[in-house]
């Protein structure tokens, strides 16, 4: 979580396929657009700053959770097909 962006990762998830079906990866920018420049919350102050620190908390308890989730369910080799 930087003052100014954080990274996502969104996934889909098929209840017939049991599996993630789509992923996105990206990052989530705030911008100012009277400076025409990215905002830094932190700097802002107020409720942009208790903005921050939420988004902080929950990027960290997310990536503990993502953490909790792989080691409990490696990833499955795929079969290499031959073309």
């Amino acid at each position: 979580m930087h003052p100014d962006r954080y990274f996502a990762i969104t996934s889909m998830w098929s209840l017939r396929q049991q599996a993630i079906v789509a992923q996105t990866r990206g990052y989530v920018v705030f911008f100012d657009y009277g400076k025409g420049k990215p905002a830094n919350l932190v700097e802002a102050g107020g409720v942009y700053a208790e903005l921050h620190a939420a988004l902080a908390e929950r990027c960290k308890k997310s990536s503990e959770l993502a953490a909790q989730y792989e080691k409990k369910n490696p990833p499955k080799s795929r079969k290499k097909t031959k073309l």
